[in-house]
């Protein structure tokens, strides 16, 4: 197992970085208003019309990124059900975790933090049938993940001033209507992101705070507790050697590359058994072999390189198609240095564990810049040979990545980008030098079959059908 201890100094400094994504997170801003109409003819009609396509990432002067009406375009896509959660002001719906019929979305605005248990068995008439709530601000990015069968919630708490609790909560959901925290593990700092996986009998909670804590549900005399059973951390190269790390825009990165990791993603490989699949910011993407909980050990590491490198490792998931390890590792781009650079999706064969090798390199079809945030991908889940990606500004897309012809070559299935106006406007200024505003700013996805559920963090949770085979 490699660990990793910072120093208290460069913890306090790693935490305000986190806390600083954190915020933008509630933030609800806008920033540049350098954006130009859609393209008129791009309507949201469920058609096949390429100009959506570029239309999803529209700049000019005349465009108001704040304008929901501005954003009526869609390719390939239809708009099933919406909900926005919230009577007024942005929703704050930024994370999602699909349990069979059951959508878990996690909300931190409004006073309204914690999360919701949505039946999804019909997605163009979603219902609400469970809450939970807390006061208090959840801060963090992917918060909420739920076993596979729907029965443990787990929902990560960032350490930011609203909260004295940050951490990670257990919440039993057996029954959907109820949900009941039975434990809670408090970490320094919190948890930016959560993930939840079942191997040999046992349960097990991922956590990333100052590395991956690994957690393990267990009943005890006294009811159901979480206890750390492993840590997984990398002591790789210095902070300072990120560019421009005093710059705003690179400053946060700067942080979480000492502590944090980003991303995880837990499988039960057929072939290699349990595996933890990790983001680990400018570290790249790591593989660790979790069979023994207590003790990770790193498999392989693969860093993204070309001219615009370092990239920060924001996002990975991995999954078998069409009987191939697949994985896909996917950059938030938010760095001045990177404002005119796509931000890239690389999809990778993961054949040969030790040594994966990219495949391809995904971006948005009309090669818009990141522009601070504004433009970049964010989350994704794989589905069924397809990538479902959030892209926040750039809203919701669907990959084809289900054979070896399209690993090698990506094409967009479809398209969406919400636009609901729910009378809420974003603010003007914000982010620390970011450019995270606009509607929507979509931050979460995920598939089931035709259908993606995306989270937008203005103006709520939406159920969009693909339409084209």
């Amino acid at each position: 197992m490699i660990t990793m201890s910072p120093p208290r100094e460069t913890i306090k400094r790693c935490l305000f970085a986190v806390l600083a994504l954190g915020l933008l997170v509630t933030a609800g801003c806008i920033g540049n208003e350098d954006a130009g109409p859609a393209d008129s003819e791009a309507a949201a009609d469920g058609t096949a019309d390429e100009a959506a396509l570029e239309a999803m990432t529209a700049t000019g002067d005349a465009h108001d990124h704040a304008n929901p009406v501005q954003h009526d375009v869609a390719y390939n896509a239809e708009l099933l059900d919406h909900l926005s959660f919230v009577d007024e002001g942005a929703s704050g719906t930024h994370a999602l975790a699909l349990a069979g019929d059951t959508l878990f979305a996690s909300s931190t605005l409004q006073g309204d933090h914690g999360f919701y248990a949505v039946d999804v068995s019909s997605p163009d008439d979603m219902q609400v049938v469970g809450e939970w709530h807390d006061e208090r601000a959840l801060g963090g990015d992917r918060s909420i993940a739920a076993s596979d069968d729907g029965e443990w919630v787990v929902l990560g708490t960032e350490g930011n001033t609203e909260n004295d609790e940050a951490g990670v909560r257990l919440f039993d959901t057996s029954d959907r209507t109820d949900p009941q925290q039975v434990a809670f593990l408090p970490l320094d700092g919190g948890a930016h992101t959560v993930d939840i996986k079942s191997f040999d009998g046992a349960t097990y909670v991922f956590a990333l705070n100052y590395g991956v804590q690994i957690l393990e549900i267990v009943d005890t005399p006294t009811g159901t507790d979480l206890v750390k059973v492993g840590h997984y951390g990398y002591a790789g190269e210095e902070m300072s050697d990120v560019p421009d790390y005093d710059n705003p825009g690179n400053y946060p990165s700067w942080g979480l590359r000492s502590a944090y990791a980003h991303d995880m993603k837990p499988i039960d490989d057929p072939e290699a058994g349990p595996l933890l699949y990790v983001a680990y910011a400018y570290q790249g993407m790591h593989v660790l072999d979790v069979s023994e909980p207590s003790a990770p050990e790193l498999v392989s590491r693969w860093t993204p390189g070309g001219e615009a490198s370092p990239w920060y490792t924001h996002t990975v998931d991995a999954e078998w198609i069409d009987g191939e390890r697949t994985i896909v590792v996917g950059s938030e781009v938010f760095e001045d240095r990177h404002n005119e650079t796509p931000s890239p999706v690389w999809i990778l064969d993961g054949s040969d564990l030790s040594d994966p090798t990219l495949e391809s390199t995904w971006t948005n079809p009309a090669g818009t810049g990141s522009q601070e945030l504004l433009f970049s991908a964010h989350f994704f889940r794989i589905d069924q040979g397809r990538l479902h990606l959030s892209h926040y500004h750039a809203g919701s897309w669907v990959i084809d990545i289900s054979s070896a012809e399209q690993r090698a070559d990506p094409s967009v299935v479809s398209a969406y980008l919400p636009n609901e106006d729910t009378g809420y406007r974003p603010g003007t200024e914000c982010c620390f030098g970011f450019n995270l505003g606009g509607i929507p700013v979509t931050m979460d996805a995920v598939g089931d079959g035709d259908v993606t559920y995306a989270a937008d963090v203005q103006t709520g949770l939406y159920a969009i059908e693909t339409t084209a085979s």
